[in-house]
């Protein structure tokens, strides 16, 4: 490697030599030939200047412009002038021309150097530009004309100029009657030089090239020799024994005999330690093969034994799909846990877990992507119980989280030290099992129900503390879900009645018992009806009528909310398409929307019932609840979005019950707010009420929301509602809600200007 350094470092050396002498030249070169140019191009110039200048002498005494400007022809016949100006002693402009259209630039003569000179000029170089266009490498002549008269005796005629003008004279004596001056064009000159300027600077980059070239060939060629050498004593010292032969100086052919010869007498060493050392480890290899036979043999019948042992345990009490403890092993575990509770006066918590509208998932998206949720929800309660929740068994706090089958899970804790702390671990679940989950590219939130019985308060025995934990559960997700809930003895008396409710709405759905009511929403200032809200109702063949409050609550816990929430959206859109056909007047019906239907697919579901039942978007008015829209504000925002670019209005219902942020409020995309009726009751007996709603009203129309009191039934109520600027009512006191035929009658026949003038008398009286 040395070697090839010394050849580059010489390579190096020649080319920079090169480089240097060839700048040098070149620029020797290229200033004498722009010297050359140059002056042939003033030469070539002057020549022309010379046989003309005595003509200019009497066109500028007597101004003759005609004669100068046959004077310009010849100059730009044979010169490249970009303008020609003449100039009278006084420096006035007499004539002048441009070639092409060039800047305004005053080019009069000054600071004279010497008259003596006839042909003396001022020059300089100009490069300069207009908005027009640039004029670059413009060579600035200003030439002074003498004659021999005096441009102050007018008493000359041209003859007798002429004849004085040829007659021999002094210099001394002639006068200064202008100047010329003259703008040459240099670009086709120094184009010219730069086409030179690119032979000689090709001619040097070969120059260079070649040398270069020449230095490497003659370095390597002296090199070689001496790498092989290197390349041979490299080998030597990693054990590659070959003879090799070199060409070069006598010095050097002999120092690669001398290392051939070390070359052959080490191979001869190596090849006798190599058949000794081969036959040494043949013998160590019998041995070794023999021990290590045996060895494989006993620790793979071990191996066997133990994986067999291993998996019928595991068979036995781990569930296959999640990898936790299946039901057999919480009961032995759960008995056993409890006898050690009985014995040390311990409190034990059993939490009972059920994922919310699992079938829903399953159907929808398949149970390949049930199964992929399981293992993500075992995953989740797992690692959210932590070691100082519960003592686990062999050491390991994750035996005591069990798949009790299908979508439920069991957590047993027995190292709390109350009971309060069962809720505060359950908490912990709830938070961790409603973060969003990705399967099969769906991003789903699931929520949990949680039942918990604590021992030995709830009961001594495992299939007691199930029950009641189980129990404990069921409430749970009639209480809304997405919580938990303690067992108290009162649950079981109430499971009975809720039973047979669900039973009954149920069938309910299958017979057709439920119809739709609408109640308007007046105008007050017209008394026409300018909306409708759908409501549902419940006819019971045996019960009766059923207000929603006693079975929306059980439809959304046993999954039934969204089937029947869809029916609402499909029977209000075809009532209203039926309005239309009828030629009835109603802007808009508004439908309310329950938690479990506002999902991402809401929007496309509305869109496909409207092309379905062939109904304008603006005819239908989405009402989603204040806690609704503020339980994920930001999700709420992007749902609200595609509602609205699917072109129906939107309106929050029971507006002012929640905790609404008014920085959230201003992002949605609503057209109305419906202040609730709980602060429309008594509102003019109210101080309380009032400020809310007068609050409420000031901040919907800062906020240009359309705004709706819905409860009104008192004419107080109305005066009060009246004087605040609200112009939509809904309530008892124009109407309760009708069945869709008294509804079809009450468009038709009926307006409520008499009803208004009936209340603005009352209130005068």
């Amino acid at each position: 490697m040395r070697f090839t350094t010394i050849a580059s470092k010489l390579t190096f050396l020649v080319g920079g030599i090169s480089i240097f002498i060839t700048l040098i030249g070149s620029y020797f070169i290229l200033q004498r030939e722009y010297q050359s140019s140059r002056q042939q191009f003033l030469a070539r110039y002057y020549n022309v200047v010379a046989e003309t200048a005595p003509q200019y002498q009497p066109a500028i005494f007597y101004q003759d412009f005609q004669s100068i400007e046959k004077l310009f022809d010849t100059y730009f016949k044979n010169i490249p002038i970009k303008h020609i100006a003449i100039y009278d002693p006084g420096g006035n402009l007499l004539v002048e021309r441009k070639r092409d259209s060039q800047p305004e630039i005053d080019f009069r003569f000054q600071n004279l150097i010497d008259f003596g000179d006839r042909l003396l000029t001022y020059e300089k170089e100009l490069q300069f530009s207009s908005k027009e266009q640039t004029v670059a490498h413009l060579f600035d002549t200003s030439i002074p004309v003498f004659s021999p008269i005096s441009p102050l005796d007018t008493n000359i005629n041209k003859y007798k100029f002429i004849q004085l003008l040829s007659a021999p004279m002094d210099i001394g004596n002639s006068h200064f009657i202008g100047y010329i001056h003259v703008g040459l064009d240099e670009s086709r000159r120094q184009a010219e030089f730069l086409i030179f300027a690119g032979y000689i600077a090709t001619g040097a980059l070969i120059f260079i090239l070649i040398a270069i070239f020449l230095t490497l060939v003659i370095t390597r060629r002296i090199t070689a020799p001496l790498a092989k050498l290197a390349a041979m004593a490299d080998d030597i010292s990693l054990g590659k024994l070959n003879t090799i032969s070199i060409r070069g100086s006598t010095e050097v052919q002999m120092i690669a005999i001398r290392l051939n010869v070390i070359i052959d007498q080490l191979a001869s060493h190596k090849t006798n330690i190599d058949v000794d050392n081969r036959l040494l480890n043949l013998k160590i290899d019998e041995r070794t093969g023999e021990l290590s036979a045996r060895d494989k043999e006993l620790n793979l019948a071990i191996k066997v034994v133990t994986e067999t042992k291993d998996r019928l345990r595991r068979l036995a009490y781990y569930d296959t799909l999640t990898t936790l403890p299946n039901r057999r092993s919480f009961n032995e575990k759960f008995q056993l846990l409890l006898s050690i509770a009985r014995r040390e006066k311990l409190i034990l918590a059993l939490l009972f877990i059920d994922i919310d509208n699992f079938k829903r998932i399953n159907d929808s998206l398949g149970h390949d992507a049930g199964d992929e949720l399981l293992k993500d929800v075992a995953v989740r309660i797992k690692n959210t119980i932590r070691e100082n929740d519960l003592i686990g068994i062999d050491g390991d706090p994750g035996t005591l989280v069990s798949r009790f089958g299908g979508d439920e899970f069991t957590v047993i804790l027995n190292r709390i030290d109350k009971i309060e702390s069962a809720g505060i671990v359950a908490q912990r679940l709830l938070s961790n099992l409603t973060r969003p989950i990705t399967i099969s590219g769906h991003e789903i939130v699931v929520t949990p129900s949680i039942g918990i019985a604590i021992a030995p308060r709830d009961g001594e025995k495992t299939a007691d503390l199930l029950k009641h934990a189980d129990t404990a559960m069921y409430h749970a997700k009639t209480t809304g879900k997405n919580g938990y809930v303690y067992y108290s003895n009162e649950m079981d008396e109430s499971d009975i009645e809720e039973l047979e409710l669900e039973t009954a709405l149920r069938r309910a759905i299958e017979n057709s018992e439920f119809e739709l009511h609408y109640q308007p929403q007046v105008n007050i200032d017209t008394g026409q009806i300018v909306g409708a809200e759908a409501l549902l109702r419940w006819e019971h063949p045996t019960l009766g009528s059923i207000p929603p409050f006693e079975f929306v609550s059980i439809a959304e816990q046993v999954g039934l909310m969204g089937e029947l929430g869809d029916w609402v959206l499909v029977t209000a859109c075809k009532h209203m398409k039926t309005i239309r056909d009828k030629g009835l007047e109603l802007p808009n019906i508004s439908i309310n929307v329950s938690s479990l239907q506002f999902t991402d697919s809401f929007s496309a579901r509305v869109k496909e019932v409207l092309e379905e039942v062939d109904l304008d978007p603006k005819s239908i008015v989405i009402e989603l609840t204040e806690g609704l829209v503020m339980r994920n504000a930001a999700e709420a925002i992007k749902r609200l979005n595609e509602l609205k670019a699917v072109g129906v209005g939107l309106s929050v219902d029971d507006f002012g019950t929640g905790y609404s942020s008014l920085s959230y409020l201003t992002r949605f995309p609503l057209n109305e707010l419906k202040i609730d009726r709980s602060f429309i009751t008594d509102i003019d007996k109210s101080s309380d009420n009032a400020g809310v709603v007068t609050a409420i009203i000031s901040m919907g129309m800062r906020l240009n929301f359309n705004l709706i009191a819905e409860g009104v039934e008192t004419a107080g109520e109305y005066a009060f509602l009246q004087s605040n600027g609200i112009k939509v009512i809904q309530g008892y006191l124009f109407s309760k809600p009708v069945n869709i035929f008294d509804f079809y009658a009450l468009l038709k026949h009926h307006r409520f200007g008499e009803k208004i003038e009936e209340i603005s008398l009352e209130l005068t009286s």
